[in-house]
């Protein structure tokens, strides 16, 4: 599942860009169709221990957990007392949850992220003081109201 979060900002919100947040790098993988990737017998092992797979030209999972986990501590040490809002998509978020919970990272998938709800986005829009838009993979908006 992809969700794509836009969010128009008010003037004086610093916004970054961290690439440590980003999917994983799936390489050759990418963009392929998921009926394609099932019939390659590597699938198997990415669904049940896709901590002994690096992706072809790409990155493992415990690369990209590292990655996330990395990012997020340096976030967290940077803004020390702060409020910090990240986005990122599903399997990075749950590599960091496992991460923080010692769980091996074969299980990861075991823990589950959903979308926002519509009370998420307004929250995030009077944290962020900010317009918030999800877009999901289809790319059709929702019909929230923004404030």
């Amino acid at each position: 599942m992809l969700a794509i979060i836009w969010v128009w900002y008010t003037p004086g919100l610093k916004v970054n860009h961290d690439a440590g947040l980003l999917e994983c790098d799936f390489g050759e993988w990418t963009s392929a169709a998921i009926a394609d990737l099932a019939a390659l017998p590597q699938w198997q092992t990415v669904q049940h221990s896709p901590s002994a797979v690096r992706f072809p030209n790409g990155e493992s999972f415990p690369q990209m957990q590292a990655r996330i986990v990395g990012a997020l501590e340096v976030l967290y040490t940077a803004h020390a007392g702060g409020v910090i809002v990240c986005f990122s998509h599903a399997d990075p978020i749950k590599a960091a949850v496992a991460h923080a919970l010692g769980t091996h990272p074969d299980l990861f998938q075991r823990i589950v992220v959903t979308k926002l709800l519509d009370d998420e986005v307004a929250a995030l829009q009077r944290l962020l003081n900010a317009r918030v838009l999800p877009v999901d993979r289809t790319g059709m908006r929702y019909p929230w109201p923004l404030v």
